[in-house]
């Protein structure tokens, strides 16, 4: 049933230039780091000299992953850093801009059919050499041994080296071990996710995950947990554990991750689509759970891929609002928002104040960048990289051929 509800979704690809995306609704404001244009520059030197002997040919086509810096380049993953962490420390930019950069390669590597997106055993030995360097382990020669063709061995190495690169400079600019360890963490749970999909994707190649699997592994999967991981390390907060574990704070923190996703999901969907690659994206997990449901009711009436993107729309509406209130929620909490004038309770008021905003940042941060750049073939303004989209205007976005 999943493989011919997939087949069906593939003939929607004669269609889709017909589909129109909602604007995705974010309530939180946009932002941008004062120092965008410098950490542009510095970030673009960066891939130029780190990729440059994988450069394309004038004229190459970009490619998705590290063979081509071009395509790194135009997709300016400075921007989405800048948008997301707009009021992150100057000197803990660069690292957290270069952790940027890499979780987009690693991404595309890992989804990439023709990459590792189905080789299993490249896969596990890029997997386990990320984790060695994130653990601070001498990498095991045996990793190196395995029957890996000579040009995944470079990318391998490629990934490995700028994973060493980023970690190495957040702990000399002072990473607290507390957040060293979440990193560690949250990062090992994103590789072993990523290791899921690659399974499937091999073993399935037609299966589009169910809805169950969908939530669990999208959820490690879209490399968000790091993400928040960097947010503090950039704002150099210190937020007590019990703080970061209360019930309202966990809620809030996947409501953010939940927003990432999702827009990344409607936003990306025709790309992915394009490329076969939609195992694991709201849309197809939506639409297959509804021809599903239609086959179990024996209804004649096919189901529109275009109901479908709305229904995805409603999905991230419903979670900015449950954002709202939370966030409602934690200012009305007397153990987290003390109501005293004594220094701790004003600490804690204005660390948590600054907590919420970065994630709110990270929210209309990301829907801006994927409104504005060209990574997606969507454009929300004709002068997007300048002034944002109004996120709550009722208007829609249609697709570029």
């Amino acid at each position: 049933m999943m493989e011919a509800a997939y087949t069906v979704l593939q003939s929607a690809v004669a269609n889709l230039y017909s589909i129109t995306l909602p604007c995705p609704p974010c309530s939180s404001p946009w932002s941008i780091h004062l120092d965008y244009e410098e950490l542009k520059y510095v970030s673009q030197q960066w891939v130029k000299t780190r990729f440059s002997s994988h450069l394309p040919s004038a004229g190459a086509e970009s490619c998705h992953g590290p063979s081509y810096a071009h395509g790194l380049l135009r997709d300016d993953l400075t921007l989405l850093s800048c948008v997301a962490y707009p009021k992150g420390m100057r000197s803990r930019m660069i690292p957290i801009v270069k952790l940027m950069y890499w979780f987009f390669i690693i991404d595309n590597i890992l989804d990439e059919p023709s990459e590792m997106g189905t080789d299993t055993e490249s896969a596990d030995v890029l997997l386990a050499r990320v984790v060695d360097v994130m653990e601070g382990r001498e990498e095991s020669e045996s990793r190196t041994k395995l029957n890996v063709c000579v040009k995944k061995q470079k990318t391998i190495a490629i990934i490995v080296d700028t994973a060493r690169e980023w970690w190495n400079e957040m702990r000399a600019l002072g990473m607290s071990c507390r957040l060293q360890a979440r990193m560690v963490k949250s990062m090992t749970e994103y590789l072993n996710a990523h290791r899921f999909l690659i399974i499937h994707r091999s073993s399935s190649p037609q299966a589009v995950l169910d809805m169950e699997n969908y939530l669990h592994y999208r959820g490690m999967a879209g490399g968000w947990w790091p993400c928040l991981v960097a947010m503090e390390f950039g704002l150099d907060l210190h937020l007590e554990e019990e703080v970061l574990s209360h019930p309202y704070i966990r809620a809030l923190q996947r409501s953010t991750a939940w927003h990432v996703y999702w827009v990344n999901d409607v936003a990306s969907f025709k790309k992915e689509l394009l490329e076969d690659n939609i195992q694991c994206n709201l849309i197809p997990v939506l639409y297959v759970k509804r021809v599903i449901e239609t086959e179990a009711r024996r209804s004649k009436t096919g189901i529109e891929l275009q109901t479908v993107v709305n229904e995805a729309t409603s999905i991230i509406r419903e979670e900015d609002a449950n954002w709202v209130r939370l966030v409602s929620d934690i200012r009305s909490c007397e153990m987290l928002m003390p109501t005293g004038n004594e220094q701790p309770c004003l600490r804690r008021r204005q660390d948590l104040e600054t907590y919420m905003e970065a994630m709110g940042h990270w929210r209309s941060g990301n829907l801006y960048y994927h409104l504005a750049s060209e990574r997606y073939g969507i454009c929300a303004t004709i002068d997007g990289y300048v002034q944002a989209p109004d996120f709550r205007a009722n208007y829609v976005v249609r697709l570029q051929n």
